[in-house]
């Protein structure tokens, strides 16, 4: 079995990212760590190019997709609308997971490409603030496709919801339905998608008149799991909270429930909603309201996007940004 770039970073203790940034002759990195980098992968015979090679001659109709976690029912909406165009094209389609960790993410990008991937769409996860990774397999020659949780960099293409309207429709609704005190469970900083649906219920506040409290921003994640107590009493200490607008469903559902066990009653005393697509929402009591992202069209687009910039070139097509709309759902949660 070949050597790989995470066997070079495992000898030399650094990141893949860092020696793949290396082996690019990235103006970023030292000398001294390039010279250890190509003395490392000359030992191991590492051979950069083998996979390079392999794409030029043949044509494998494969596209790799990293997500950040399979259990969040929006990714399985936006892998089925991809695969509803990829199945049209006769193109196959890998799915990886990176469980929100940058390192998972860089090792699948390489294996991916390895294996002849001929275009990648990825939502990258909450530990990525580098994408040099991304950068090197484009300069060899394969495109990537950014959706949903879009990156702040140049010359790059995606697919992604309006966070920003979405996050002033969402608060708007409680607003309309009588809210004044309303609480933000808020997603990562480090992510676009989560600052801009925090902007969007800064300005909805903003434009209704309402002061804005930071203690009622409270930054989570985006998965059940992610979830912790202490953001129920912060809820509930704060005192007079009527409305919680919660950056994804599956953080909306859960801060529900814990409410509830607490005596809470929903929509009576808290107006929820959420984001996203997770049909649980149709299924828990009260049902959730939520601000959809049209995955499965997010999906379609992100393919047709890839196919676009397959066929006139990655040079050709770079700063291509597509915004999905966003749909009210008002259920029990907020009525």
């Amino acid at each position: 079995m070949s050597n790989t770039i995470k066997d070079i970073a495992k000898e030399l203790g650094v990141s893949p990212s860092t020696v793949s940034r290396a082996l690019s002759d990235n103006k970023n990195i030292s000398e001294k760590t390039k010279r250890a980098v190509r003395r490392v992968a000359k030992k191991l015979n590492y051979q950069k190019n083998t996979w390079a090679s392999a794409l030029r001659t043949k044509k494998t109709k494969l596209i790799g997709v990293i997500v950040p976690s399979l259990k969040n029912p929006f990714f399985a909406h936006a892998i089925s609308g991809m695969q509803e165009v990829a199945n049209k094209e006769e193109l196959r389609v890998v799915i990886c997971q990176s469980n929100e960790n940058m390192e998972t993410e860089i090792a699948q990008l390489y294996t991916l490409v390895a294996s002849g991937a001929e275009g990648i769409l990825v939502s990258v996860s909450q530990e990525t603030k580098n994408y040099d990774h991304f950068k090197e397999v484009e300069e060899q020659g394969v495109p990537v496709i950014f959706f949903d949780r879009g990156i702040d960099a140049k010359h790059v293409n995606q697919v992604e919801a309006d966070d920003y309207e979405s996050g002033k429709i969402a608060t708007e609704h409680l607003i309309e339905k009588g809210c004044k005190k309303i609480v933000h469970l808020a997603g990562p900083s480090g992510l676009r998608n989560s600052r801009r649906r925090k902007e969007g219920y800064l300005a909805a506040l903003e434009k209704h008149g309402i002061k804005v409290d930071d203690k009622l921003i409270i930054e989570t994640g985006y998965e059940t799991s992610q979830f912790k107590e202490s953001w129920i009493d912060k809820i509930l200490v704060s005192g007079d909270v009527d409305g919680i607008f919660a950056v994804s469903d599956p953080i909306a559902i859960t801060a529900m429930n814990k409410l509830k066990e607490r005596g809470v009653k929903i929509p009576e005393q808290i107006k929820v909603i959420g984001f996203g697509r997770d049909d649980v929402g149709t299924m828990v009591s009260p049902s959730l309201s939520t601000v959809t992202q049209m995955p499965e069209k997010m999906g379609r687009e992100s393919v047709k996007m890839l196919l676009e910039v397959q066929k006139t070139g990655i040079q050709s097509s770079m700063n291509r940004q597509i915004f999905t709309e966003a749909e009210l759902i008002e259920r029990e949660s907020s009525r």
